[in-house]
């Protein structure tokens, strides 16, 4: 699940554009478009988290 996300978003972003350019309203295109921006956003912190070794490390019980 790496590249598709941010490819979901991007069409996301696409189909907010399209959408308000075919109706000329605002509020119905916003939906698409924030969703579309929130995986694009979210999907970096996500692999930030992945990396972060302190997170990822086991602790046992003594």
């Amino acid at each position: 699940m790496g590249r598709e996300i941010i490819f979901v978003g991007i069409a996301g972003i696409i189909i907010g554009i399209a959408i308000y350019w075919k109706t000329g309203e605002w509020i119905p295109a916003l939906v698409p478009t924030i969703i579309g921006i929130a995986l694009i956003l979210f999907y970096k912190e996500e692999d930030k988290l992945e990396q972060r070794k302190d997170i990822n490390t086991k602790k046992t019980k003594k």
